[in-house]
């Protein structure tokens, strides 16, 4: 694929066409004779040890296409047949990743047909990453035993918003967006025809750079592109006056309607005129997550599940099972639904079922059924996503009995789901069925979204709320997870009042990551805004004495970016962590409180008690670390130590066994605190 990386010190001369119009070979070529003209034949190479990676050397660069999630190495000549390491991080989070070998010609493409998927290891996100401004790519390679980063780019901000063109005139503008602050002799506006190139503008594209209004190298035309550093807007103006006009005319039409508009921007450009670390924004490109068998994006991908066990003891079931991990970018999982279910069905075709819902931070929960035992239920555990859904049932840990089949399924499903169209408080248009995992489209131009069982060309697959910018009729339809099709439901949008101005709503999901000395600080931005863009984050720090001491803050983090790291604390002192979200309106209340002990992971796996034997066992991070045992006070919090319940941590586990009759009854909930100052979370001592 050709990438319009490379341009000549002329303005409106950049060499090559751009994406998906020659093959690599082409493509290697032209870049080949770019650096014998200019003398530059070589490559950068930057080897371990380096602290901090930045831009690649011409020829090597990195090409980002935010538009379709879509990543291009090219020109590392030197790194042929080695594997590389492509990272997508928003902050210090981990987006999404994936591996291969750079083929010759020093390309590696990712995200496009015949290029590499995303996550296409097991240990990186299973995810195709929402590619966003501000996004830092990262190329990493193996030497030596040493993993590296060789070089770096940042997604640069600006996009194509609109192409104003009236019919019959000669003339038009496409307007949009640039990054706060970008250098003007750094981006261009293009638009892609291949019709063209059978017009006065006789090649596939136009053009439009800063310096005043420029006629094409070939003539057919003259461009200027304006930046308006006021609001960080621009404007490309295209004027075909200079021919006759009808052809005047024809070529306008054909520049402006056939689609292609693009706003290309780099990092830097060097001396000899290469465009390094170049963002291509694509108008109205929807390829990307999905394509070609590849993951799905954050929207759609549900959390890595884990595994459950179940231990029966008469009519309770007690269950224990491993957390779940969201998606980077996806909904997070917000609590837990632990149910046993009936396997046999009443004369009705239903089965009872009974259950509980927890906490995000639970990995246990006692089931208590009417009657029976372990052979009369099936026990699932499913995440509860934050947006409300159920997520897949976890598959049973190892030794865990797999369910019986259902001795009796009951009828094949043939009743068609129902779908509801609706506009939420904010205005956008919601879509829901009265069945789990239905497949809802929807369309705005009058069309059935499926008619006869096919989808209308313009049906949309739903997959959020639509926001609605313009009065529009949406069509709505199903499929259930059986293959039933739902009636058409329809629903005239009209267009929401803007809210009235406030301060954020509180930021949620609070969690902490004890390290060493540190704490990772992660959270939800806030649903509510209050009508304009959160700009940044105070994280505040509180240790518990009596009175409490502030600790410090640290602000600002930029808007975008809901992880922070906390550094310079004490191992095994509590503190507390609030976050504050700011808008141009205020500050939104604090957080809920959330407490954290810095140190080393500490784990409990199993504790029992019976009459003169108490035994706990567990692992942690740190070998040679001592473990204590403590009870759990009402509230929730580290109580006192138990006698003589102490180890040391052997090859990352422990075991503590007491046989001197302490303690003298079951201590309920235990906590395990460790010399690192790690701590577990609050588990329940079995009796037996």
């Amino acid at each position: 694929m050709k990438i319009p990386s490379r341009t000549g010190v002329t303005a409106g001369v950049t060499a090559g066409p751009p994406p998906h119009e020659q093959s690599r070979g082409r493509r290697r070529r032209a870049v080949v004779a770019g650096l014998v003209a200019s003398g530059l034949v070589g490559t950068s190479l930057i080897m371990p040890g380096i602290a901090a990676a930045a831009l690649p050397v011409f020829p090597d660069n990195i090409v980002i296409f935010p538009n379709r999630d879509m990543v291009v190495l090219e020109g590392f000549d030197s790194r042929n047949n080695q594997e590389a390491t492509i990272e997508v991080r928003r902050g210090t989070q981990l987006m999404g990743a994936v591996k291969g070998k750079i083929v010759a010609g020093g390309e590696f493409e990712v995200n496009h047909p015949g290029g590499a998927c995303w996550g296409n290891d097991p240990t990186f996100p299973q995810v195709t990453p929402d590619i966003l401004p501000g996004d830092k790519i990262e190329v990493k390679f193996a030497e030596g035993g040493t993993t590296f980063v060789a070089a770096d780019a940042t997604v640069q901000d600006g996009f194509v918003q609109k192409v104003n063109y009236v019919d019959g005139e000669t003339k038009f503008t496409v307007t949009g967006t640039v990054q706060p602050g970008k250098a003007v002799a750094d981006m261009e506006q293009r638009i892609v025809n291949p019709d063209l190139t059978d017009t006065a503008v006789n090649r596939r594209d136009i053009r439009a750079v800063t310096g005043g209004p420029t006629p094409a190298p070939k003539g057919g035309y003259v461009s200027d592109l304006v930046v308006n550093a006021g609001d960080n807007t621009f404007t490309a103006n295209y004027d075909f006056t200079e021919l006759s006009g009808a052809e005047a005319v024809a070529n306008a039409r054909t520049a402006a309607t056939g689609g292609g508009e693009r706003l290309m921007t780099w990092q830097e450009t060097d001396a000899a005129g290469n465009r390094q670390g170049l963002t291509i924004a694509e108008f109205g490109e929807t390829g990307g997550p999905g394509m070609g068998g590849c993951p799905a994006g954050p929207g759609s991908v549900a959390p890595t599940p884990g595994t459950y066990g179940a231990l029966w003891n008469g009519t309770t079931a007690q269950v224990s099972w491993s957390p779940a991990a969201a998606q980077p970018g996806a909904p997070v999982v917000s609590g837990y639904s632990v149910e046993a279910v009936a396997k046999t069905a009443n004369a009705a075709g239903l089965k009872s079922v009974v259950g509980v819902r927890t906490a995000v931070t639970a990995t246990r929960a006692d089931v208590v059924v009417p009657s029976g035992a372990a052979a009369d239920y099936t026990i699932e555990v499913r995440p509860l996503i934050e947006n409300g859904a159920l997520a897949a049932a976890f598959a049973p840990a190892a030794g865990t009995p797999a369910p019986n089949p259902d001795p009796n399924p009951g009828p094949a499903d043939t009743t068609a789901p129902t779908i509801t169209v609706a506009q939420n408080a904010a205005g956008a248009v919601v879509l829901t069925s009265n069945e789990p995992n239905t497949e809802i489209y929807f369309t705005t131009d009058g069309a059935d979204p499926i008619a006869a069982g096919v989808l209308a060309a313009s049906a949309t697959l739903y997959t959020a709320p639509v926001p609605v910018a313009n009065a529009a009729t949406f069509k709505a339809a199903g499929f259930d997870a059986a293959g039933n099709a739902s009636d058409v439901a329809s629903l005239n949008a009209t267009v929401p009042q803007a809210p009235a101005a406030a301060v954020p709503g509180a930021p949620a999901g609070v969690t902490l990551a004890p390290g060493n000395g540190t704490l990772g600080v992660s959270w939800t931005a806030p649903a509510n805004n209050g009508g304009s863009t959160i700009t940044d984050y105070t994280v505040s720090v509180t240790n518990t004495a009596t009175p409490p001491v502030a600790v410090g803050t640290v602000t600002p983090a930029a808007g975008p970016t809901t992880t922070r790291s906390i550094t310079g604390l004490t191992n095994g002192t509590e503190y507390v962590v609030t976050v504050v979200a700011k808008n141009a309106q205020g500050l939104s209340a604090p957080s809920t409180a959330v407490r954290g002990r810095p140190g080393d992971t500490v784990a409990v796996t199993t504790a029992r008690w019976k009459a003169g034997d108490f035994r706990v066992n567990g692992s942690g991070s740190v070998n040679n670390s001592i473990i204590t045992v403590y009870r759990v006070n009402p509230d929730g919090t580290r109580g006192a130590a138990i006698a003589g319940a102490t180890a040391g941590v052997t090859a990352n586990a422990f075991t503590i066994r007491l046989r001197n009759g302490q303690p003298t009854t079951n201590p309920g909930r235990i906590i395990i605190g460790s010399s690192g100052g790690g701590q577990s979370l609050p588990f329940t001592v079995t009796n037996g």
